[in-house]
């Protein structure tokens, strides 16, 4: 987890300096299906491309690379967690971090964009991972 509080903000400052529209338009894409998720499943498939997408917008392919590499860890802790509800809520938190994170990459603010997926990754393991973000962090 420390890796990924490493890497992703700084994916995601760099998508703010490199990402194409064509970029921002697939990671909208991604933000909106994953609001209009109809079980979790669906709702993690698309959380995954949306932060492949930001990885990818870097133009960097050693950080892609590590990106790839720790998306596998990801998947394997998040993916399958046990749920209270069939999909998310409608006022669940990743929807505004999501949106917060591709405001701030649209923006071009780098040093926005990589806090806001900091905040994002932090309230992730806080509801998946209590006790490993206490001792992390």
């Amino acid at each position: 987890m420390g890796v990924r509080f490493t890497i992703e903000p700084q994916l995601s400052r760099l998508a703010a300096l490199h990402s194409t529209r064509s970029d921002r338009v697939q990671m909208r894409l991604c933000v909106e299906r994953c609001r209009a998720a109809e079980d979790w499943r669906t709702y993690e498939a698309w959380d995954n491309n949306l932060h492949h997408a930001i990885a990818r917008a870097t133009r960097n392919q050693l950080f892609l690379y590590f990106f790839e590499t720790l998306n596998s860890v990801r998947r394997s802790i998040v993916w399958g967690q046990p749920r209270k509800t069939f999909k998310p809520p409608n006022d669940y938190s990743s929807f505004r971090e999501h949106d917060l994170i591709l405001s701030a990459i649209s923006n071009g603010d780098g040093e926005e964009a990589a806090q806001a997926m900091l905040a994002h990754l932090r309230s992730v393991y806080s509801r998946v991972l209590p006790a490993s973000l206490e001792a992390d962090h």
